[in-house]
């Protein structure tokens, strides 16, 4: 899980913000398998409580490029391979949890994604305790991944993962202010609710709007150039 490429996690922002019909038109991604170790998780409600289940990053590929992303749903499971899928934000994200703290949530699991994942890239012991610090902000009102009633994990494959996680969400609890927010991959539903949503990169607005003309102007151009006409 080594490989991720800034100027594709750029053209994942790109297709999230610049136009609608980009995130009601699927997208084809092929979703590898989780980098960390394993670990049983708890989360009431949620399909994943008291399931024992892989940790880290996964690798996705596709349409949107390659990069490093990390699983925001425990209602599915991951089947790796080929899935549909479309693009939202994380301030969209339903939170199921009873959240007394106004930073936890959609954006509180965007600033640990933006903060700590390209760090993590190839270390699996980083990547699994990063997963597992997104779920709690997701799916708990605390800043600890080994206690609380949302989401709480034990019988780590490695203990470490929980120290990291906490010392994570630890320097989250400082934080003041807007946090901002990630991208969303939404996975379409297949069988038996074998599907699974991911959080991804966003670029600055500004960056945005100015690369989302460039790219699609060039889908323009090569449009025309298929049917024969000049740009």
């Amino acid at each position: 899980m080594k490989r991720t490429a800034k100027a594709v996690l750029l053209t994942l922002g790109i297709l999230t913000t610049v136009s609608g019909a980009a995130q009601a038109a699927p997208l084809t991604i092929n979703i590898g398998s989780f980098s960390g170790g394993t670990g049983v998780l708890h989360a009431p409600g949620t399909l994943a409580n008291g399931l024992n289940v892989y940790l880290g990053a996964v690798l996705i590929t596709g349409d949107l490029g390659t990069f490093e992303s990390y699983c925001v749903d425990l209602m599915h499971y991951d089947i790796p391979g080929a899935n549909s899928a479309t693009l939202d934000s994380m301030s969209n994200w339903n939170n199921v949890a009873n959240v007394s703290h106004a930073s936890l949530g959609g954006g509180a699991a965007s600033w640990l994604y933006n903060t700590y994942a390209l760090g993590a890239v190839g270390n699996k012991t980083q990547e699994a305790a990063l997963s597992l610090a997104i779920w709690n902000a997701l799916y708990d009102n605390d800043y600890s991944v080994t206690t609380g009633t949302g989401f709480w994990a034990d019988a780590l494959s490695d203990a470490s993962y929980g120290t990291i996680a906490n010392a994570m969400l630890s320097k989250l609890s400082t934080q003041q202010g807007p946090l901002g927010y990630a991208g969303w991959i939404r996975t379409v539903d297949g069988t038996a609710s074998t599907a699974q949503d991911f959080i991804a990169p966003v670029p600055e607005p500004a960056t945005l709007l100015l690369l989302g003309t460039g790219m699609l102007a060039a889908g323009i151009r090569n449009r025309r150039a298929r049917h024969g006409k000049s740009a």
